[in-house]
């Protein structure tokens, strides 16, 4: 489980949906940060802000960011609960960065899309940056229909390898988060038919991988396809109380690579969260 855990805010229910996941990934007595990316009131062109209206909007986020902090610790007394607003100087995925480097959460949980009315800034660009350049693991949940306080689901994680040691950098936070939600997890490797036609040698690569990991219930599959993205998101079945989590841009490897490409189209396409990683150098 985490240590401390950083949840982007804008203001919206569907931005919060993200915070039931990070109270249940939380270890208990663990600090879960609710951090908001504060920009200036959006203007017609040529037309200057009004600071007045930008302070009034300030004073409005941080009332609001209050009572979603007493809501959290009433939801979840077992963790410690603090919020900021972020450096209004910096665009929000910049700020954002700067909060996960001088917070230094073990985890950022993000939901993806919403578009609240403090700031819009969960879009998929905002997500996608996050995703690609974050020095820690980023969890992208979908946000239902309506919010609620229930602990979600996750009943399996599907961990896609290459054979490389850099992809390999995300079993530690798939372990992590398979314990906080005490599910299985399932190593894929995607059998390059070009040396690998039989697909013994990924098999053989997956079973040490798994015998390697102490503790939680794995099991690994070998499967073949013209996409990796595909591939992965056909294990994933398109059920919602299944993960994906990889780490990108893989470079070496027994299948295809988990580029940039293959994180996104998993992403954007699977049905239940992913957990994306992307280490900074490549592995032990």
């Amino acid at each position: 489980m985490f240590q401390t855990v950083l949840i982007p805010i804008d203001g919206s229910e569907f931005g919060e949906a993200a915070v039931p996941w990070a109270v249940a990934a939380a270890a208990a007595g663990a600090a879960l940060h609710l951090v908001h990316a504060h920009g200036f009131p959006p203007v017609e062109a040529g037309v200057v802000c009004d600071p007045t209206l930008d302070r009034a909007l300030l004073a409005h986020e941080e009332r609001y960011l209050d009572q979603l902090v007493a809501r959290v610790r009433a939801a979840a007394p077992q963790l410690v609960i603090a919020a900021r607003t972020t450096d209004v100087c910096l665009a929000p995925a910049d700020a954002l960065r700067a909060a996960v480097r001088e917070i230094r959460p073990d985890l950022v949980v993000m939901a993806t899309h919403g578009r609240g009315p403090l700031g819009r800034f969960f879009l998929g660009s905002v997500s996608d940056q996050m995703a690609q350049r974050s020095p820690v693991p980023v969890l992208l949940v979908r946000a239902p229909g309506a919010t609620g306080a229930e602990r979600p689901r996750l009943e399996e994680l599907v961990v896609p390898l290459d054979g490389s040691p850099f992809a390999e950098q995300i079993l530690g936070p798939a372990a992590a988060l398979a314990a906080a939600f005490g599910c299985r997890s399932t190593l894929v490797c995607v059998a390059d038919p070009a040396t690998d036609r039989t697909g013994q040698r990924a098999e053989w690569y997956l079973e040490q991988v798994a015998r390697s990991r102490p503790g939680g219930v794995i099991s690994w599959t070998v499967v073949r396809g013209e996409s990796a993205a595909a591939s992965v998101l056909s294990v994933a079945g398109g059920d919602p109380n299944t993960g994906i989590a990889l780490a990108t841009h893989g470079r070496t490897g027994l299948g295809r690579l988990l580029h940039g490409s293959v994180a996104d189209e998993v992403i954007r396409h699977a049905a239940g969260p992913v957990l994306v990683y992307h280490p900074t150098n490549e592995g032990p």
